[in-house]
């Protein structure tokens, strides 16, 4: 199984990837198998001061959560 990983900007959200992923979500790679699409909201506080390696931390956070 192939896994995309959509990862929107600092304020954005999942449903900027909506037709992509949807795309993807429904198709099939060159094997026959079908795409794992993750597509997380990120948290990305807009009052703080959110760095690339808090950004990072946070993707790392997610994919250690879903295993």
């Amino acid at each position: 199984m192939t896994t995309i990983l959509f990862l929107h900007g600092w304020g954005g959200n999942a449903d900027s990837f909506a037709p992509i992923s949807q795309y993807f979500a429904h198709a099939c790679d060159e094997s026959g198998e079908p795409y794992q699409v993750l597509a997380p909201t990120l948290p990305c506080p807009p009052s703080e001061v959110y760095t690339l390696e808090d950004y990072a931390d946070d993707v790392d956070k997610f994919l250690q959560e879903i295993g």
